[in-house]
């Protein structure tokens, strides 16, 4: 609601068969229709918040099209979108100066953040204070400080001011991590932190979750448990990330789940050929939609892992698709282009239990039953065929929802993690 509780702001998404349309409507109390945006299939739109200053009913849009984001203003009530500042490759977000004249930008791009600020006056765009690494969140105070939150692979997250003050420091139970380096495969972005003794490493390649999310370089707990364990970790941006443009993020559509199991690949071969890697020790693993990723590998290429640790996948895609929630489904629809009576020879092929003949590597599944994005019925279709099938696996069954909601539980699902690899792969 804008700030003089006059006008409202509506969210719609529209499903096309070339692709998913963003729609914003500004209403007035009564339901009349002040004016509305639409994007097209290949544009995405973001809606910022209303102006802060009484009277001004100005919102801020990010448009994304032709692989970078736009800075826009929209003023409904003169049916008018005026764009601002220069285009930016990766993703934006945009928050208010409180006096109505400014926006903070906070851009993500190549797994790394930056904050600018970004006159409406015509006075440009200025970079503000901030150090290389993740900004989680930003926003501006009365007095015009920036307050932001950051972290790297290396620092656990602290409070930040764009004026050099630290607000905020990180949990002293946090000592420093592995820095994140970078590691690229022909257009594959990927961060790698490794231990301290001498390569080849046992590696670990995380597949992240999703799809349209991406490896950050900021400080993971998770990643420092295997680092500490011995283990090189690469963190993967392969395509259908965030954070590299549209045509990345895209690229996918129509034909998911093989092109990211390609890059993948072609990660861990490079990893191998430049001798980080030790090819007889590497375990690929992933939650969600990097589960469903591992669990595809395992059974596209399985001469290339030797170990394989799946969270909450998608394993039985066509079962999934019967359980899952309605907006789980819709976004189903947007990756293969319709639903699996739609796609059935596509859903067939991209589906991990179409491949399970073909695992050799030992496998550690963990499911939840209350999961409403990734369901149970369809984990325990695979975890059944795999034992049928005689292989290896080891099946852990959680009474939670997609994510565990403690620390304990956390801590707990790592050290069955870590025991798993322990038994089958020496570090």
């Amino acid at each position: 609601m804008s700030r003089d509780d006059t006008l409202i702001s509506v969210l719609g998404k529209v499903e096309m068969r070339q692709g998913r349309a963003f729609g914003f409507r500004i209403i007035t109390l009564d339901g009349k229709t002040v004016d509305s945006l639409l994007s097209s299939p290949n544009e995405e739109l973001a809606l910022g918040p209303w102006s802060p200053i009484t009277g001004d009913q100005r919102l801020l849009v990010s448009v994304r099209r032709d692989g970078n984001s736009h800075c826009a203003v929209w003023s409904p009530s003169a049916h008018r979108l005026q764009e601002f500042g220069s285009e930016l490759p990766g993703n934006v977000e945009l928050s208010w100066y409180p006096n109505g004249t400014e926006v903070l930008v906070v851009h993500h791009f190549r797994g790394r953040s930056n904050l600018r600020c970004a006159s409406l006056a015509g006075k440009g765009v200025r970079d503000l204070n901030t150090p290389v690494g993740s900004i989680a969140s930003a926003s501006v105070r009365p007095d015009g400080e920036v307050w932001f939150e950051w972290s790297d692979g290396q620092h656990a997250h602290k409070v930040m001011s764009d004026r050099g003050t630290i607000i905020r420091p990180p949990s002293k139970r946090l000592r420093a991590g592995t820095v994140y380096n970078d590691f690229s495969v022909g257009d594959i972005h990927s961060f790698v932190a490794v231990p301290r003794h001498k390569s080849p490493y046992p590696t670990v390649i995380l597949a992240h979750g999703g799809p349209d999310s991406h490896h950050k370089d900021e400080y993971s707990p998770k990643v420092q448990a295997l680092v500490d364990s011995g283990f090189a970790v690469c963190l993967p941006n392969y395509r259908g990330s965030t954070g590299y443009g549209q045509g990345w993020q895209l690229a996918t559509r129509g034909n998911p789940g093989r092109p990211e199991v390609e890059d993948l690949v072609a990660v861990r071969d490079r990893l191998v050929a430049d001798g980080l890697a030790d090819e007889t020790r590497i375990l690929l693993m992933g939650k969600s939609w990097g589960g469903y990723l591992t669990l595809l590998a395992l059974g596209l290429f399985p001469d290339r892992w030797d170990l394989g640790i799946a969270e909450c996948p998608v394993a039985d895609y066509v079962a999934a698709y019967e359980d899952e929630i309605e907006a789980v489904r819709a976004v189903d629809r947007q990756l293969f282009g319709g639903s699996p009576s739609e796609r059935a020879k596509l859903y067939h092929d991209r589906s991990p239990i179409t491949h399970a003949n073909r695992v050799t590597a030992p496998i550690q599944i963990f499911g939840s039953r209350f999961d409403p994005r990734c369901p149970i019925r369809q984990i325990r279709n695979y975890v059944r065929l795999l034992r049928d099938l005689g292989k290896t696996i080891e099946y852990c069954e959680l009474r939670a929802g997609h994510n565990v909601t403690s620390v304990d539980s956390e801590l707990g699902i790592m050290r069955k993690q870590l025991e798993f690899v322990s038994r089958h792969l020496s570090v």
